[in-house]
């Protein structure tokens, strides 16, 4: 999707007017349909060229008045919006003006028979009003069941835009759901059932609203990052643009900007937001900032069933083009881990671990270069095989080599957070796996194994002075004659692409506020084949995904065994920890040994033992 321009799509939930609580109000008014959608929203999306979404509720479409205000609007698309309670069959809410005010229903909440029912009623009064069926649906209350996916697949819809990432809703009855914790940010195409919790291909796209981490939040701390007017003010809404532009950039995959809001949220005190007019007058003012912003930053504005068709036929296009050297190991495994996500945040969390480790956890689906090579792993490796890990941070691929059942699982990090944490989670888990505290480019705390898998992913390219040869010299002596080393490069490619030297989050800033590059070390494909056959390894095969940070994950295998240098295998050497005679220092290395010592594989643990009584006669 690189030759493609980023899409901006404006969806609105077209509902009757509610009260500042969302409560519905004894005297039923319709003031956010008859009068802001023709006199302010539809010359406020003239002016930038936008195509809005609209959402229309039942009660909407119901009102004769409010359908003669929707034939007049031009450049836009309708699409329906359930609000099960207005809807037969078991219709709660009879009279909009004095309906119950206590009930507030999911679609996910009724059997499946009955939101088909909801969802086909809906669907054909709107086909009656209109003339024609709509092809987009958003869930009232974003309150979607498994089943949704499939309804609306039988009903004829081309887009969903429930999805609500990083957020747990409540149902009127307490029960948590639905969940899109851990749902793509990015829109799919979903499961061939149906299931939108599910990626797949069908006919049916997921267009999830945009709503980044919570990480990403810098104003209301543990609340995820929302592209909705009032519910973040001008610079937040700047922020996202900034954020989904680098991620578009940074992928070589135009991600949409998905932006929601409801049009009562415009009328002064028919909503739990603005409640003047002079807040109203602030709230058309951050719209336009906002779509100022999203323009200048080169965004195309579209309605959703405009960027469905946009996106078949770029995925058309980009299949055909695809290169033969791109090796895509579409997976056949579940991407995540089953592991309980709370147990994992928490611990994270406890023992105050990077930030980092708790993305590629919750985004592991999105991560090719994790998910992939696990999966070519999965496919290709034996799982009573040893398999070792460098610089495995938490440890969630061996995590997920467990699950599959592999048993002879090792790896190490530098950082004794990310250990203490992975060790916990494993513990919890059960899963067997041995993980210690050592460093990747110069181990001393290797077990004296042979292994069939040496995995170096996404740390090699980040170090200052980093050697492949070295890295090679390295962990050959302790790779099996028919095992596989897995790693990744920066290809030398970057060089070309302008502001490479700077951090790839800094290229919005000015440039004497930027930073050097986080990619320090890059080769290209030639000068990784001539470096692996100085070992007598050849490349077996590339993963790598179309992006503008070019990214080759390679996989490279064992020749000859006689071709190799015949480099001494690496040995523990006790000494190394002692770097120091300071006595304070040793102290310090010592509450750290011990602290660490449950948390090592057995196999070394008579260099703890040996380190521990050197390091006391020092005392």
């Amino acid at each position: 999707m690189s030759n493609a321009k980023p899409k901006l799509i404006v969806t609105i939930d077209v509902e009757r007017d509610y009260d500042s609580k969302w409560q519905i109000p004894s005297n039923l008014s319709y003031n956010g349909v008859i009068d802001v959608l023709p006199n302010i929203l539809n010359p406020l999306f003239d002016n930038f060229g936008i195509k809005p979404t609209y959402f229309l509720g039942a009660e909407i479409i119901g009102s004769k008045e409010c359908v003669d205000v929707l034939h007049n609007l031009n450049n836009c698309e309708f699409g329906t919006h359930l609000h099960s309670e207005y809807i037969p069959p078991f219709q709660t809410k009879h009279d909009f003006a004095s309906a119950d005010l206590h009930i507030i229903e999911m679609q996910c909440e009724y059997s499946k028979q009955i939101e088909r029912d909801k969802l086909a009623t809906l669907t054909e009064l709107f086909h009656q009003q209109f003339g024609y069926k709509p092809t987009s649906f958003r869930a009232g209350r974003f309150g979607i069941s498994h089943f949704t996916g499939s309804i609306l697949l039988e009903l004829g819809y081309h887009v969903d835009s429930s999805v609500s990432p990083h957020m747990l809703w409540t149902t009127q009855s307490g029960e948590k759901k639905p969940d899109f914790r851990r749902c793509n940010e990015f829109p799919y195409f979903v499961s061939q059932s149906g299931d939108i919790w599910k990626k797949g291909k069908s006919p049916l796209l997921e267009v999830p609203i945009t709503i980044f981490d919570q990480k990403y939040n810098n104003t209301n701390k543990g609340q995820p990052l929302w592209f909705r007017p009032w519910y973040s003010n001008s610079d937040t809404l700047k922020r996202i643009i900034e954020l989904t532009k680098i991620e578009s950039i940074s992928n070589n995959y135009t991600r949409p900007l998905v932006m929601m809001f409801h049009n009562v949220e415009l009328v002064p005190g028919a909503s739990p937001y603005p409640q003047t007019h002079s807040e109203v007058s602030q709230y058309i003012g951050m719209l336009k900032t906002t779509f100022d912003y999203a323009i200048e930053l080169g965004y195309e504005p579209c309605t959703l069933e405009e960027y469905y068709t946009h996106l078949n036929s770029l995925t058309r296009n980009e299949q055909k083009n695809a290169n033969s050297l791109i090796i895509d190991n579409s997976p056949a495994f579940n991407r995540n881990l089953s592991i309980n996500q709370e147990i994992v945040i928490n611990s994270l969390e406890f023992n105050q671990v990077q930030p980092w480790f708790k993305y590629i956890f919750t985004e592991r689906e999105t991560r090719w270069d994790i998910y992939k090579p696990s999966t070519w792993i999965a496919k290709n490796i034996s799982p009573n095989k040893n398999i070792l890990e460098t610089a495995c941070g938490v440890g969630f691929n061996l995590f997920w080599l467990a699950e599959l059942g592999y048993t002879n699982l090792f790896g190490f990090d530098i950082d004794p957070k990310a250990i203490r944490a992975g060790y916990e989670i494993s513990e919890y888990s059960k899963l067997p796996l041995s993980i210690w505290v050592d460093d990747g480019i110069s181990p001393h705390l290797l077990p004296p194994k042979k292994y069939s898998c040496i995995l170096g992913l996404n740390w090699t390219f980040l170090i200052e002075n980093y050697s492949l040869k070295v890295f090679l010299k390295t962990y050959i002596p302790v790779l099996e004659d028919d095992g596989v080393l897995i790693f990744d490069i920066i290809d030398a490619s970057y060089d070309s692409i302008p502001d490479n030297e700077y951090l790839s989050s800094d290229i919005f800033k000015p440039v004497n506020e930027r930073q050097s590059s986080e990619y320090k070390f890059r080769l290209s494909l030639d000068q990784v084949k001539k470096e692996l056959e100085v070992f007598g390894l050849t490349i077996i095969e590339i993963i790598t995904e179309e992006q503008k940070i070019p990214k080759f994950v390679y996989i490279a295998s064992r020749v000859s065994s006689e071709k190799i240098n015949k480099a001494n295998p690496i040995k523990v050497n006790p000494k190394v920890l002692i770097t120091s005679t300071n006595s304070s220092d040793l102290k310090k290395r010592l509450t750290f040994i011990v602290l660490l010592k449950n948390i090592i594989p057995s196999s070394v643990k008579t260099v703890i033992k040996t380190t521990l009584s050197k390091i006391k006669k020092l005392f």
